[in-house]
């Protein structure tokens, strides 16, 4: 028998086994915690189906999404890099540092947050690297990602003015 029909059967063969012990020998205790619905780390409330949603989640799923990409296109390089010559190695290199400079101007921007950096800027009074009043398609090529910006939207500005519209009535 070779050895990759051995594995095709093996594996799926092994994990049936696994999967049939786990069920008869584990404790089946189900109380509250385990049976309710718990997702994206917001609890459920009976008849609220919608709830509000800070960006921040989005942002960060965005980034994910991203940098998963780069992980994705990462391995057939490392994988094929002996056979791949000197052209497709600089062009490899050349996506990487485009990748690299994207994430540092995420990192300025705010977006991504390493450390609880409100509290640090209020304390040393420091000033972010970009502001929020523009928003840069970071995961776009060089060109097209300083092409395609918007500057302080009316709603951006809308929101200010009502939220200072807000403190003067109180």
């Amino acid at each position: 028998m070779n050895n990759l029909l051995f594995l095709f059967i093996l594996v799926p063969l092994l994990s049936i086994v696994f999967l049939v012990l786990n069920f008869f020998l584990s404790f089946h205790k189900p109380d509250e915690s385990k049976v309710s619905p718990y997702e994206c780390g917001f609890l459920s409330i009976e008849g609220q189906t919608r709830s509000t949603f800070q960006i921040h989640f989005y942002i960060v799923g965005l980034l994910f999404l991203v940098f998963d990409l780069e992980i994705l296109l990462l391995m057939p390089v490392s994988v094929t890099l002996y056979h791949i010559s000197t052209f497709g190695f600089t062009i490899a290199i050349i996506f990487f540092i485009i990748i690299t400079i994207g994430f540092v101007l995420e990192l300025g921007s705010g977006a991504i947050k390493l450390s609880n950096a409100e509290t640090i800027s209020k304390k040393k009074k420091i000033k972010p690297l970009l502001n929020y009043n523009s928003i840069i398609f970071l995961s776009l090529p060089f060109p097209l990602a300083y092409a395609i910006r918007t500057e302080r939207s009316c709603f951006s500005c809308r929101l200010e003015r009502g939220r200072e519209k807000m403190k003067i009535s109180k």
